[in-house]
């Protein structure tokens, strides 16, 4: 397998439980364009009696749970050369797994993906900070096509 690319998604609209909805350009470690990646970052507070009317912001929320939706959707315009079992993987936050597609079966170079990964975690002044200044760091890797 060989890193395609490595891009990073930005969370601060998660602070206000804001929805992400991006296509990131995917960038080889020359710094050359390589791709597109499309996903959704959709942030969930269980317990909605917690809504308050106005600006919502997770500071407010300290010790609550969070949920948090990465949806990966799929990616396209990937070199032809590395769209062979072409899978996306990422980690969010201090979370110990490793979130990961399964491999597209298909050589393609616009690969779909359609999966949904669910992230539990606490709001805390460390994650507050996460989110104001870190990001969501996305891998795609492929490989050749045997010949």
């Amino acid at each position: 397998n060989n890193a395609m690319t490595l891009r990073f998604c930005y969370l601060q609209s998660v602070l206000y439980l804001m929805n992400i909805e991006d296509t990131v350009k995917l960038v080889n470690f020359k710094g050359e364009h390589v791709g597109e990646l499309s996903i959704r970052v959709i942030p969930l507070i269980e317990d909605k009696s917690m809504y308050v009317a106005g600006e919502t912001s997770l500071v407010h929320l300290l010790g609550e749970k969070l949920d948090v939706l990465i949806y990966v959707e799929g990616a396209k315009q990937l070199p032809y050369k590395l769209c062979s079992a072409v899978f996306v993987r990422t980690m969010f936050f201090l979370q110990h797994d490793i979130l990961s597609t399964p491999r597209c079966e298909r050589t393609t170079t616009s690969p779909r993906f359609e999966i949904t990964f669910r992230v539990t975690q606490t709001i805390t002044e460390d994650f507050l900070v996460y989110l104001e200044r870190g990001a969501l760091e996305l891998q795609a890797w492929g490989k050749q096509e045997a010949q």
